[in-house]
């Protein structure tokens, strides 16, 4: 669904925002954007640096107004698309949807530079017609994240939602 849990986006949205303020991030891409949770809450925490979104399923730009809410829109998939054009990418409810060996090709080199927001143990087909809404990796949890995903260390969590960094 294009929406996902609200529990722990202030603890994530913080995180963020000290690495901002810090100086490391100056460029943000938010994959898999969908109703643009992510690029709204950074913009209302006083975020003004570049902020684009890259959503696979066309009808979510003009159904959540995206482009209202980032600099810039692209739709495509993130398997063909360029992320270390990016100081920081969000991956706010995408890796299920990706296979293992995808999701591993799609991470790779991003160290330090990324964030993965996924349910656990969640089914999930296709939603209003969107067949890239169907969950290819529904067995997650805190140990199979681990499991896949070593050089992300779990943030926060808890029974239904993990956030995981990788620096």
């Amino acid at each position: 669904m294009p929406y996902s849990f609200s529990w722990g986006k202030d603890i994530i949205i913080n995180e963020i925002m000290l690495l901002i303020n810090s100086g490391k991030i100056k460029s943000i891409l938010d994959v898999g954007a969908g109703a643009g949770v992510y690029g709204k809450l950074l913009k209302s925490y006083g975020y003004t640096g570049k902020l684009d979104a890259l959503e696979i399923w066309d009808p979510y730009v003009e159904e959540f107004k995206l482009k209202e809410t980032y600099d810039n829109v692209f739709v495509g998939d993130v398997r063909n698309f360029d992320l270390f054009l990016y100081d920081y990418v969000i991956f706010g409810d995408v890796v299920e949807h990706l296979t293992y060996a995808d999701a591993k090709e799609v991470l790779k080199g991003l160290f330090g530079r990324a964030m993965i927001a996924v349910p656990f143990k969640m089914e999930q087909g296709e939603y209003a017609g969107n067949i890239y809404e169907t969950h290819l990796q529904p067995d997650l949890t805190i140990s199979v994240m681990k499991q896949r995903y070593p050089e992300f260390n779990c943030l926060t969590a808890n029974n239904e939602y993990g956030y995981f960094i990788n620096y």
